[in-house]
């Protein structure tokens, strides 16, 4: 396994890319906005599981058959899109739009994690980070395997990352709350969070890998 110099600057790497605003914490964000605290959290929590396909994908090897077909990470990528989009879209139909708005209960916690779990699933930001990081940190002179070793690397990165997730939701979460007094303004908030994620999947579908 890595030395304790290894690991601070694992660490270090992780809580600085971490902070940089990407698909992941926009989307939590967003969710906050939307639909306050409480869905801003099972977003994280969602984000956290799904991020587990790319972390299993980076231990087992798989990252070989993306640097062997390429078109398939563009696939995964123009799914997630779609599907951003496709949220974000059902996030702007709401209709209560300067009418008291209803507690962020009223949407069923599974249908915010589950979603949050295949956006993260679908995010081939994600991908490549996992891949591309976790192996320059893995010692194959190491008693422990190397697979082994990507799987732990990669569960560490996980939890600081959504740490830092945790933290943007409750901001958000903050936010919404000292607007809740107003309908229109909480209206707006979560018309804001719907636009946020709308503008989130053009963005993925339309840049570079």
């Amino acid at each position: 396994m890595i030395v304790p110099s290894q690991a601070l600057t694992f660490a270090g790497t992780i809580l600085l890319v971490g902070i940089v605003p990407g698909p992941a914490m926009l989307y939590v964000a967003a969710e906050a906005l939307y639909g306050g605290r409480r869905a801003g959290l099972q977003s994280v929590l969602g984000v956290h599981i799904g991020a587990y396909v790319h972390v299993l994908a980076a231990a087992s090897g798989l990252a070989l058959l993306f640097h062997t077909f390429p078109a398939a990470l563009a696939v995964i990528q123009f799914a997630g899109a779609l599907y951003l989009v496709f949220i974000g879209l059902k996030m702007l139909k709401t209709r209560h739009l300067g009418r008291a708005v209803p507690e962020p209960s009223a949407r069923p916690p599974r249908q915010t994690l589950w979603r949050s779990i295949a956006v993260e699933a679908l995010n081939p930001k994600s991908a490549i980070f996992f891949m591309a990081l976790l192996p320059q940190f893995a010692c194959p002179d190491a008693a422990m395997p190397v697979p082994l070793q990507l799987l732990l690397l990669g569960i560490v990165a996980n939890i600081l990352l959504s740490g830092i997730e945790t933290g943007v939701v409750l901001t958000a979460g903050i936010v919404r709350h000292r607007v809740k007094t107003a309908a229109q303004s909480a209206a707006l908030a979560r018309l804001a969070g719907g636009v946020l994620i709308v503008c989130l999947g053009v963005h993925l579908a339309l840049s570079p890998l």
